[in-house]
């Protein structure tokens, strides 16, 4: 059924479907966004679109640039018939799908690159979803598919992304200690990591690699300083980075440049470097080559009474007697979940509000209710733990049976200072890796060993491990030096992908060669895929 259109005709006017073009033509940078309460069709297209024709979709033209689809696991991005199904991996999936009406999606156009930049907001923070790399020939505008329902498009603005952090997460990878940290920066602008809360100022296109270091104390003594943050080493071409923002936890007080700094740490050794300024969060400093860098504290300002933003971190750990421990761990708030989460592997990370405030070298207490629970130790000190270890500063012993326990963390006034009401999960059927490790067990070729592990090897395995993979199986011959050239050039994932299939297709020998210089070399992620 047709409807007669109230207005007159236009030549301008799409013929089918709710499609719409803003007036405005786009050059320079410009960023915008839709707030959009269902799915819709978003981005760019160039004037001379088409605009006549049932068969014509915008998202499907070689003048368009275009979110095609708001999917319930992730996006789907659009430039004439090419498609790129982009997963959502920075949200929990019930997360997800309840979130708040309506969605909004930043876009961030830098013409003269060739840079289309998409965003996914939630509050004050924008997560890079996808970025087009193309060549504008001529001014682009705001396009839309409208449907049936609601679409705002709030004011177009010229934006200079040197002042606004646009946020991202990055790849993790394992290392055989700890883990590291990857992206891809799409072009120039300030970019803040929503793992480590790093920001970067980034002059243009370039990839970034960044792991937390151990901080050397003798360094420290030497210059009168305290860690104040975490060391993190920082590798990217020269000249890409201008600017870096280190997270910090202290209180106004001690937000001064007298009172904060940054260790630059070198081959030989530490310098002391003076920020631009000292925000509420940040220390930003100018950089001009990468290396280590780490928030350092005065040692005279470590007598400050005032108290640090801290985080609660709750793992629980299923024993095998009808018992589980729930480790509470203190931290300093600008400690990456990330890296505690690796060292608690083995336990359930608890998703909760973490946020509180402690005074450094105060005692603090543990409480629980329903009380009588066995709680280790019965007090503890804070204090400003940047690594390496991230022990568990109380343990909770709970039965299998329990199915609520509320957490209490007072101060010597026995004031409460964080508190949360945890809904245990019910007791854990055997996971993953015990479950493949009793399937391995059956007697499964070194063929059948290797293909079984293969999604979670190509998703887990560091790159360091894969290069000693590659030099002991081209010593001993199970591949051959030009195939070890060929894959060393591949990326990470890509690199595992055509190292365990071009073993295992090589037989048995060559597949238990294999597995046992995986064992040797990741015996943590060996066991994991169950094959220790």
């Amino acid at each position: 059924m047709q409807e007669k259109q109230k207005y007159p005709d236009h030549p301008e006017r799409f013929q089918y479907e709710g499609q719409v073009m803003c007036r405005e033509a786009l050059t320079g940078r410009r960023y915008w966004e839709v707030e959009a309460t269902s799915v819709q069709n978003m981005g760019v297209a160039f004037k001379e679109v088409q605009r006549k024709g049932c068969d014509f979709q915008m998202d499907w033209s070689d003048k368009t640039w275009m979110l095609h689809n708001y999917l319930l696991h992730g996006f789907t991005f659009r430039h004439g018939h090419q498609e790129v199904y982009v997963p959502i991996t920075f949200i929990d999936d019930q997360e997800f799908v309840a979130r708040p009406r309506p969605m909004r999606v930043g876009l961030f156009l830098d013409w003269p690159a060739g840079i289309l930049c998409f965003y996914w907001l939630s509050g004050d923070t924008r997560t890079l979803l996808h970025t087009f790399h193309s060549t504008f020939t001529e001014p682009v505008y705001p396009a839309f598919t409208v449907q049936a329902f609601s679409l705002t498009l709030l004011t177009v603005e010229k934006l200079e992304p040197d002042h606004v952090p646009l946020g991202f997460t990055p790849e993790v990878s394992r290392e055989t200690i700890g883990v590291s940290y990857s992206f891809q920066f799409p072009g120039s602008g300030l970019f803040r990591c929503s793992l480590t809360g790093l920001v970067f100022g980034v002059t243009r296109e370039a990839e970034l690699t960044y792991k937390t270091q151990i901080w050397d104390e003798k360094l420290l003594q030497t210059a009168n300083k305290l860690p104040g943050g975490p060391l993190f080493s920082i590798e990217c071409p020269q000249g890409c980075i201008t600017e870096l923002q280190l997270p910090h936890c202290q209180p106004a007080a001690a937000q001064q440049p007298d009172c904060l700094s940054v260790g630059h740490i070198t081959d030989d050794g530490m310098i002391v470097l003076p920020p631009l300024r000292v925000t509420e969060t940040h220390v930003v400093l100018s950089v001009s080559h990468l290396s280590g860098f780490g928030v350092v504290l005065d040692q005279i300002k470590k007598f400050l009474t005032k108290p640090i933003r801290g985080q609660v971190l709750l793992f629980l750990r299923q024993l095998q007697r009808p018992l589980s421990i729930l480790s509470v761990i203190l931290l300093p708030s600008n400690v990456p979940l990330q890296d505690v989460k690796e060292q608690h592997s083995g336990s359930k990370f608890i998703q909760a509000p973490s946020f509180c405030s402690f005074h450094k070298g105060k005692t603090y207490r543990l409480h629980s209710d329903p009380a009588g629970l066995t709680i280790q130790p019965k007090t503890a000190q804070f204090f400003e733990n940047y690594g390496p270890n991230y022990h568990a500063t109380f343990e909770i012993t709970l039965s299998t049976r329990a199915e609520d326990v509320t957490v209490k963390v007072q101060s010597p006034e026995e004031e409460n200072v964080w508190d949360y009401a945890l809904h245990l999960p019910a007791p854990a059927s055997p996971g993953p890796a015990d479950q493949r490790r009793l399937r391995l067990g059956e007697s499964l070729s070194a063929e059948e060993k290797l293909r079984s592990v293969r999604p979670d090897f190509i998703d887990h395995v560091s790159n360091p491990v894969l290069d000693k993979l590659l030099d002991e199986l081209q010593h001993c011959r199970v591949i051959s030096d030009a195939e070890a050239d060929q894959i060393r050039t591949k990326p990470r994932a890509e690199k595992a992908r055509e190292l365990i299939d071009s073993v295992r297709k090589k037989g048995a020998e060559a597949s238990s060669r294999m597995t046992s210089a995986l064992c040797s070399n990741d015996p943590y992620l060996s066991s994991e895929l169950g094959l220790l």
